[in-house]
């Protein structure tokens, strides 16, 4: 489904059809998982593992985003809901990168 590569570390995440997050240790001749984080109630959808960062962002297929700390492998407290952020937008967008603001309804 989805994989992402901790450089410099011999690891990698992947996401799969069964909403399981693994961790895998490429460091011995036979790979292991030495991690695994079950999404019960979202199916995943994507996974983004920024360059030298300890968090993993984990994308859903209600459009939401769960954060994971790669150390530990846990979920965080936090979590981007997408009904959440999108109050954040007061007004409508007419042209991506126009600067004019949409009329109110």
């Amino acid at each position: 489904m989805a994989d992402s590569f901790l450089f410099l570390q011999g690891a990698l995440v992947s996401a799969c059809a069964d909403n399981q997050l693994y961790l895998w240790s490429l460091r011995q001749k036979k790979p292991e998982i030495v991690h695994s984080l079950r999404f019960n109630r979202e199916k995943i959808t994507y996974i983004h593992l920024p360059f030298q960062s300890k968090w993993l962002y984990v994308g859903t297929k209600r459009g939401n985003v769960h954060v994971v700390n790669i150390e530990s492998f846990v979920l965080s407290g936090y979590t981007i809901n997408w009904n959440k952020a999108i109050e954040l937008l007061s007004d409508r967008v007419v042209q991506s990168g126009s600067d004019e603001k949409a009329p109110q309804a």
